[in-house]
């Protein structure tokens, strides 16, 4: 069941646009019978940077299973915060959730609007996610504004040099993000991606949702899980190692191809993220 479930998804989502998708989750959600808790969070944002695993997490997030247990409606951040029509519903609904919220704490607090408002933030090693970022705007993601611009300034570097350009443009783009949400790591819920997608996964999922005010069952969790596992993403046959979005399934290896001096000089710019968010200061 949860292949064929997979299966339907990712056969029909091309088909689809980002907003009917949530559209038709949200219609499921509303005949799906609820039992959460009445004095629940009635309001919560998922907070994240990009390479946090985010589209995987907002999938879980809105799923039908998840909702009977938090009887929050699903909305994505982007599609609130730029269509006027999708930001009248979200503020008519009497539960909601926004997801992917790639914002800093103060700008994702006052797009919410709401009263009695819970958020978390997901973050990943901030090596880890760099790497990710490097091959996905140097390769994977689909053109953009911003990622045609800097494919456009790599396209005649080295692997070294396209690697070290990423690593400048990493730091600029994800400070503004990171750094407010490193000056609540120790009173909001700051969320490990390593964690979420570890071997006790559905144990930190259940504590997350409890430490956010939602009884949602363990079982039900390792359901979902199941469902929308990334060990389960399928390379595309016809790309390149290189090229393909899923090949490593979020595993990339930090690049061979940097020296010593420069991994020791990358390191040291994002040390002050790494010590923030809990991680150690060796390489992982």
């Amino acid at each position: 069941m949860t292949s064929l479930i997979r299966k339907t998804r990712d056969l029909l989502r091309p088909m689809v646009t980002f907003e009917r998708e949530y559209q038709i989750r949200r219609a499921v959600c509303r005949i799906t019978p609820t039992s959460y808790e009445p004095d629940s969070p009635p309001h919560l944002i998922h907070c994240c940077a990009w390479k946090t695993g985010s589209q995987w997490i907002r999938l879980v997030l809105s799923d039908p299973r998840i909702y009977r247990y938090t009887g929050l409606q699903p909305y994505p951040y982007a599609t609130v915060r730029d269509d006027q029509e999708c930001a009248k519903k979200y503020k008519r609904s009497k539960r909601t959730i926004l997801l992917a919220s790639y914002d800093s704490y103060e700008t994702a607090k006052s797009l919410a609007g709401k009263p009695n408002v819970k958020s978390f933030f997901v973050i990943r090693d901030p090596r880890t996610m760099l790497v990710s970022w490097y091959y996905s705007t140097r390769f994977t993601h689909r053109p953009t504004t911003g990622v045609d611009e800097h494919r456009y300034a790599m396209q005649n570097m080295s692997d070294r040099d396209a690697f070290i350009y990423c690593s400048d443009a990493f730091i600029k783009e994800f400070a503004p993000i990171l750094d407010s949400w490193a000056q609540h790591a120790n009173n909001l819920p700051i969320v490990h991606f390593e964690d979420l997608t570890g071997v006790n996964s559905s144990l930190i999922w259940t504590n997350l949702f409890a430490e956010l005010g939602y009884a949602v069952p363990q079982e039900t969790i390792q359901k979902v899980l199941k469902t929308y596992s990334i060990e389960n993403l399928a390379p595309n046959p016809h790309a390149r190692n290189v090229d393909d979005k899923y090949a490593a399934k979020g595993k990339r290896e930090w690049p061979t191809f940097l020296s010593g001096s420069d991994t020791s000089s990358i390191y040291q710019q994002l040390e002050t993220w790494i010590q923030a968010f809990g991680y150690t200061t060796q390489h992982a």
